[in-house]
């Protein structure tokens, strides 16, 4: 018999992450089909995950807006979250899975989360003690209200093993509140760039503070912001009602209300994503098994006691945050049904510096030096690290990539390669008439 589906709903997003992390007991793995979900991060899904065709009553947009981000554009895409609460962090975790662009690989233009909050500094330690290997290959910088943001990024150091480039998203941290003359000039200047494309998502947990926040910011947000979100777990009556109101419709037309109880779990994004990420585990299990052919056999050898390799759980995961990505790389290719999706293979870069990104925020740790050097020869070792110590070869550059595992970059093109059956398949099973 089939095991039976499970879906589980988890209010802690560390409960959560441990799970997608080792899965559950092997004992019951026969019998139960276990899918958890997070509430903060399924309403992060909710908003950047869009398909043509999706239903979408509340508008929500993708980081890049109404329009995806191409190798030649200069356009990049800037996320503000204020309030770092447990949705304001799950709205920015997720938003650096999606907000990966081609121009960074042709251009080197990046893309940017900041968070501003009163208590930004001790709120940021805890964040990156979280996720100490994202940081430590990532650009970031922290500023008071007084001094917003006129400088200061604290660059990775002693990586140069890893390749010049290992992420392509930036991350600031302001200690200040919304009210603040600082912070309202902050958000001005980062919606007054023309090349900018900005997200502002108001995460105080008070239903109230948040409503008022979100109203009451600088009147160029309104304008110019790709959305204005703005987190209300009690119930969206108050926005619905401005957005209602013909006399507000100007100023009120790009804020939209999020977090509801009542709307979190769409049963269509999830299982539309699980769909997806099973074609893309099938097109991995194909080069894995030719690879296998060309090196021997990976599989854990008899003996070793030692976790070995990636889990099951975490290689479904990593195909689930994959498939959300897919309408971002589509966007950027401007990929309509017809022709070529990545000619010049630069959506095969981005999806490496997107992996990248996954693999860091599932927190797995780039390898050291010394790591490096003693795996190159040896599949064993390599996996060993993989299962015990939660680190991976392959977060790197791309171009150091392809001197130290040249074969991953058959999996990036793979990834790349089967968009087009992809984007037809969905639309026919998930399209929005379907």
């Amino acid at each position: 018999d089939r095991p039976v589906t499970c879906r589980v709903m988890f209010g802690s997003q560390t409960t959560h992450a441990a799970f997608q992390l080792s899965g559950i007991s092997d004992s019951v793995k026969g019998r139960i089909d276990f899918r958890p979900f997070n509430y903060h991060e399924q309403w992060a899904r909710n908003i950047f995950v869009q398909w043509p065709g999706k239903s979408n009553p509340r508008s929500y947009l993708p980081p890049e807006g109404t329009s995806g981000i191409s190798g030649s554009d200069s356009a990049y895409v800037h996320i503000v979250i204020v309030g770092m609460s447990p949705m304001g962090i799950a709205l920015a975790t997720e938003g650096a899975q999606n907000a990966h662009y081609p121009n960074f690989a042709s251009k080197g233009i990046r893309s940017r989360i900041t968070f501003i909050d009163p208590e930004a500094y001790r709120r940021m330690l805890l964040f990156q003690n979280r996720f100490k290997g994202m940081f430590s290959v990532s650009r970031w910088r922290f500023a008071d209200t007084a001094s917003c943001c006129t400088g200061g990024w604290t660059l990775p150091s002693g990586t140069g093993h890893l390749g010049r480039d290992v992420t392509d998203v930036d991350w600031e941290f302001i200690s200040g509140s919304p009210e603040d003359k600082g912070i309202q000039d902050f958000l001005t200047q980062s919606v007054s760039n023309p090349d900018a494309r900005v997200t502002v998502a108001v995460c105080i947990p008070d239903h109230n503070q948040a409503l008022s926040c979100a109203t009451s910011l600088p009147d160029i947000i309104y304008r110019k912001a790709v959305q204005v979100l703005v987190y209300q777990r009690c119930g969206s009556s108050v926005i619905d009602s401005l957005a209602a109101d013909s006399s507000h419709d100007m100023l009120m037309s790009n804020v939209r209300p999020f977090g509801m109880d009542s709307e979190c779990y769409d049963d269509r994004t999830v299982r539309m994503s699980e769909t997806i990420a099973d074609q893309f585990a099938s097109a991995y299990s194909a080069i894995y098994a030719k690879l296998s052919g060309r090196h021997g056999n990976t599989a854990r050898p008899a003996g070793v006691k030692k976790a070995y390799g990636k889990s099951a759980a975490a290689k479904w995961w990593s195909n689930v945050y994959n498939a959300d990505s897919v309408w971002t790389k589509l966007r950027s290719a401007g990929y309509d049904g017809t022709g070529e999706v990545d000619p010049d293979r630069l959506l095969a870069m981005t999806e490496h510096y997107r992996w990248n990104m996954e693999t860091l925020l599932m927190r797995f740790r780039p390898l050291t030096a010394d790591e490096q050097a003693g795996v190159l020869d040896s599949t064993f070792d390599k996996e060993e690290l993989k299962g015990s110590e939660a680190a991976h070869l392959d977060i790197c550059s791309w171009e150091r990539l392809k001197e130290i595992d040249p074969d991953a970059v058959l999996y990036d093109n793979a990834m790349i390669d089967i968009l087009p059956d992809i984007y037809r398949f969905t639309l026919k099973e998930y399209g929005q008439d379907s």
